[in-house]
């Protein structure tokens, strides 16, 4: 779980509200209207950690718990004969196979499941996760440093997940197009399409079992999320998906004047299958943050970050942080903070319209 956040010289978080006690006036001083940047870094909740990890793989599911910093990340040095992550997994569950990345780009609240092959170091190199839009301290994550030989026992299979159903864009009942604004005017609001939220107000009516695609632009850089309703990118600014938009997501990254459609099917509980048809009516809410689930097997035999039995390390130079405790890797995942600045709609399947 990566995240940046800022502390008081007490060691507490700081967080730029109008109201300090969080009891009275909502929102946020004019610096963070559209996002609080922290300047630590944190991983499970421990600044600047280090890991020490054996010459052999390990699969780490990353998720982008800041409130508004993006990530782009990548290892430093680079393996010397593979790209730095495998990746298995994405918000929706296990890829159809393995995709190998270079980077990551990671809007908050995306997940990503991903192999690191550290046989690819010599025992005693340090490897440093670094965030490439960072600046200063923020482009250092984490570290790495590979302590010990072992034998290898994992492997990745060339498939992962059978028969994933994805939604056929040629197969959709409609097109929907969502314009993003960020607050300005109507009085610092937001809005989809020129409409500040209005919680009687249903932005789409798709037919449960329906296919829909469903095209987002924004005018600011800020992930767009659906609830219930896992979806597949088709494509982004007219052209291929990004790498890191494969398979079944429910967050996507949006960029300052991007433009990216998304087929979605509208089945029952928001399963990626074909579900049901007809006119059962359900909600969903989509919003541009998420608060994930992040729950996915393992693959045989390799090492887990997440199985608790390592726990991070962190820098000891910071002494405002002395009170920060080391969290073991298995932690519960949580996200939170949506503020009256973050715009949002309802899509309501069922009647169709």
């Amino acid at each position: 779980m990566i995240a940046d956040r800022t502390f008081n010289e007490d060691g507490s978080l700081y967080y730029p509200s109008l109201d300090p006690s969080l009891m009275g006036e909502p929102g946020t001083l004019a610096p963070a209207i559209n996002g609080m940047i922290g300047d630590t870094m944190l991983v499970n909740g421990s600044p600047w950690p280090y890991l020490e990890v054996s010459d052999t793989r390990y699969r780490f599911r990353i998720l982008n718990a800041s409130n508004a910093r993006y990530y782009d990340l990548t290892l430093d040095p680079p393996p010397p004969g593979g790209k730095p992550f495998v990746q298995v997994g994405s918000d929706g569950g296990l890829l159809e196979g393995p995709v190998a990345h270079d980077r990551i780009l990671a809007s908050p609240a995306e997940r990503f499941d991903v192999m690191v092959d550290f046989s690819w170091y010599r025992v005693g190199q340090e490897v440093t996760l670094k965030n490439l839009e960072g600046e200063g301290r923020t482009k250092d994550v984490m570290r790495f440093v590979v302590a010990r030989r072992e034998k290898e026992e994992s492997t990745v299979p060339e498939r992962l997940a059978l028969e994933l159903d994805f939604p056929d864009s040629d197969e959709a009942e409609a097109t929907r197009r969502f314009k993003f604004i960020a607050g300005g005017g109507w009085g610092g609001m937001s809005t989809i399409n020129f409409r500040v939220f209005d919680p009687d107000h249903v932005d789409a009516r798709p037919l449960l079992g329906s296919i829909e695609v469903w095209d987002f632009q924004s005018d600011q850089d800020h992930p767009i999320h659906l609830h219930l309703v896992h979806f597949k990118v088709i494509s982004r600014n007219g052209g291929r998906p990004a790498p890191w938009d494969v398979d079944w997501k429910d967050t996507v990254l949006m960029r300052a004047g991007d433009d990216v459609r998304i087929a979605a099917r509208f089945s029952v509980r928001g399963s990626p299958g074909r579900g049901l048809r007809g006119p059962v009516r359900g909600l969903g809410l989509y919003l541009d943050h998420a608060a994930p689930d992040p729950a996915v097997r393992n693959l045989g035999g390799a090492r887990s970050a997440a199985t608790g039995r390592r726990r991070l390390r962190g820098r000891r130079d910071r002494p405002d942080l002395r009170q920060l405790r080391s969290r073991a890797l298995d932690d519960k995942l949580v996200v939170a903070g949506e503020d009256r600045h973050h715009h949002y709609g309802r899509a309501r399947w069922g009647g169709g319209g």
